[in-house]
């Protein structure tokens, strides 16, 4: 689940920080024209993404790194994905134009992230990042490492389908779903899809000095 959390950061953060990277600099200079820099980055993430995106506000130094507020995530669905209230990074610009990926700082505050498997066995992050979908890459992969990562108050929550459920109907079903709950920090929840177990981890907070996909 790290290295899944950790590639969606990446795809985000820094489709972001591609997509701005285009955009006339002036926009950054006044209020209305950060809120218009945000609307564009949201609308041009939801071309390359499945689901919708919006990010509500960009500010900082395009050179040396981002400040992102109130990034959204949903999925196809319209259920909620990722919620990162504010999220500030720093990158090497030359090495970012050569391809590498090289974060010198990552500061998340709050983020609430869903991660949900379906009875597919395909997982909403893999669907809305088009995991498995893309062209074959040509060449050797980019360098993702992020530095001075720092995660404060986060809350992740794992939604997994409930097999015993697609087994056992009536009267069976009921006393099965009934004992499971019982289970003390045991969650059943219901959904479209049918009974998912749900695992909540919150409060989160970590520091890594170093992190390498």
């Amino acid at each position: 689940m790290r290295r899944a959390a950790a590639r969606f950061l990446f795809v985000f953060v820094f489709g972001t920080i591609a997509t701005v990277l285009g955009i006339v600099t002036s926009m950054t200079l006044t209020p209305p024209g950060r809120d218009l820099l945000a609307r564009v980055v949201s609308s041009e993430l939801d071309r390359v993404l499945n689901g919708t995106v919006q990010v509500g506000s960009i500010s900082g130094s395009f050179i040396y790194g981002l400040t992102l507020e109130q990034l959204v995530v949903r999925d196809t669905q319209g259920v909620l994905l990722a919620s990162i209230p504010r999220a500030r990074v720093g990158y090497s610009l030359p090495r970012l134009l050569r391809g590498d990926v090289v974060l010198t700082q990552v500061y998340v505050e709050e983020p609430e992230i869903n991660l949900i498997q379906h009875h597919n066995g395909v997982f909403n992050y893999q669907d809305v990042l088009r995991i498995g979908k893309s062209a074959p890459r040509t060449g050797p992969p980019p360098r993702i490492e992020f530095h001075d990562v720092r995660v404060t108050g986060g809350r992740l929550v794992i939604a997994i389908p409930w097999r015993a459920g697609e087994r056992l109907t009536g009267a069976a079903l009921d006393s099965a779903l009934a004992a499971e709950r019982a289970r003390p920090g045991r969650i059943i929840q219901e959904s479209r899809e049918g009974l998912r177990r749900v695992i909540i981890l919150a409060d989160l907070t970590t520091v890594l000095s170093r992190l390498r996909i």
